[in-house]
């Protein structure tokens, strides 16, 4: 039996369809399940789903209502922008991705290369300390020793983001630092060259040089 669609003009077609797109799991919702369970609290965690979900929900539930009320050419249009924005998001995860694996750079882990001038004049050592903000690490660029072990400290004051979510994909790192506090990470004696980090979702990163 053929299944009947909706009408256009069903009221309710907007608000499901709204719905169903806030339960897809897509990396920033995952992001926020992760803080939510770093968080350590069952009541913390749920605040900080329903803020996301609370969020969000408008911007979904306005798509979906536009879907359904343009008019045919207007939704021909609206589909192309809505599956070029698509096309363009999904390559950005996956240049997050390959950064993950250790592959490549993130576009913000190149903007932080790129401003770390003070950074680059510093003596290479065997003691290195990131602060992790926000929306990254400072400084994005380290100097180190090559052939000794080199101990790594992640700073974390109010921080929230997923920066929060500390990787070193090559050596198999993944630390998820505190809100405030100090991480200290050792790391095995390296041969010259680079080794790249990020965070869990690879949008944030920087690079340790090894000299």
């Amino acid at each position: 039996m053929r299944q009947r669609s909706k009408r256009p003009g069903d009221a309710a077609t907007p608000a499901f369809l709204g719905a169903l797109t806030v339960l897809i799991p897509c990396g920033v919702t995952q992001t926020m399940m992760a803080l939510a369970i770093t968080t350590g609290d069952a009541w913390s965690g749920a605040a900080v789903m329903f803020a996301f979900t609370l969020g969000a929900s408008p911007l979904f539930f306005t798509l979906a209502y536009l879907a359904t009320r343009l008019g045919q050419r207007l939704e021909r249009m609206f589909l192309r922008l809505v599956a070029g924005l698509s096309l363009a998001l999904g390559v950005y995860a996956l240049l997050g991705a390959l950064t993950l694996l250790g592959i490549g750079s993130s576009s913000l882990q190149v903007n932080a290369a790129a401003t770390a001038t003070e950074a680059q004049r510093a003596p290479a050592t065997d003691t290195l300390e990131i602060q992790v903000v926000d929306r990254g690490y400072v400084p994005g660029v380290l100097y180190a020793k090559a052939g000794v072990p080199v101990t790594l400290t992640l700073v974390t004051q109010n921080s929230y983001g997923c920066a929060r979510a500390f990787t070193i994909p090559r050596l198999g790192v993944r630390e998820v630092l505190p809100e405030t506090g100090r991480v200290a990470i050792r790391l095995p004696p390296q041969d010259p060259g680079t080794l790249p980090f990020a965070c869990s979702m690879g949008m944030y990163g920087g690079q340790i040089q090894f000299q």
